[in-house]
């Protein structure tokens, strides 16, 4: 869905309002189904005990998700916002811990909870951003350069083809292509043999330069992967979702 909404805010207002209206129609599909025909309730299981059940077990995903967020932070801030971030939730905690002990105090202690977040959460913000934590684990030398218009123009010139990555660490489909289509042994093969030039832009910070770029291409967001090709005088803009295949046609036309 997000791919969608990304691609809406960009189209005209009847575009958008087509994606919209289409993600709006099924999510309220089932709901549409069982009104008009009852007889499905049927097929649906029955409240009971598993409701909690079930419930109690999506909280590990949103563990997993918790946890990710955190290897995130990291990446972002360095081991100080990780331990802003701790002190942040030992807090809490803390607070929630003092609310059931004193419980006509609740207000007043959310309201210290509130400043002290206030306080503590922005110096985030001001910690000084770690190394580009973007991992190509093939080889060394697929880790890839830093993006740059001047590096583009550079490499275009000694006529070198050019694979760009706009990514994120926090972009999960980033991730996923980087997996299974851009770190795979077949397409760093590919670079090597054709003497592709890979760009990594690293927009985990929201880099300005990097946001103008993607702009420019109509896009709010990462993933965005373009191939620069001598023989082209505009970039071949890749989809969202990639696969070898699709690389290797970009790439040798």
């Amino acid at each position: 869905m997000g791919a969608a909404l990304g691609y809406a805010v960009t189209q005209p207002i009847g575009v958008t309002l087509l994606v919209f209206g289409a993600l709006g129609a099924g999510m309220a599909a089932p709901v549409v189904a069982l009104t008009q025909m009852p007889s499905l309730l049927r097929y649906l299981p029955r409240p009971g005990p598993w409701m909690v059940k079930l419930k109690e077990f999506l909280a590990f995903p949103m563990y997993g998700s918790a946890l990710w967020l955190v290897w995130v932070l990291v990446s972002q801030a360095g081991s100080d916002g990780l331990l802003i971030w701790g002190a942040a939730l030992l807090l809490i905690l803390l607070l929630i811990w003092l609310g059931k002990q004193w419980r006509s105090a609740r207000g007043l202690l959310w309201i210290v909870a509130a400043v002290v977040l206030a306080l503590l959460l922005p110096r985030l913000s001001s910690l000084p951003p770690t190394a580009n934590s973007t991992l190509i684990d093939v080889a060394d030398e697929a880790e890839g350069i830093a993006y740059s218009e001047e590096a583009i123009a550079e490499a275009l010139a000694d006529g070198s083809i050019v694979f760009v990555d706009f990514t994120a660490d926090w972009c999960i489909t980033c991730k996923v292509n980087e997996r299974i289509a851009i770190k795979v042994v077949s397409t760093q093969t590919l670079f090597e043999r054709e003497g592709v030039v890979f760009m990594v832009a690293d927009w985990t910070l929201e880099d300005e330069a990097i946001t103008k770029a993607l702009a420019r291409f109509g896009r709010v967001g990462v993933p965005l992967y373009l191939v620069y090709r001598p023989d082209l005088s505009e970039p071949v803009v890749l989809p969202q979702f990639l696969t070898p295949k699709i690389i290797r046609d970009a790439v040798t036309g």
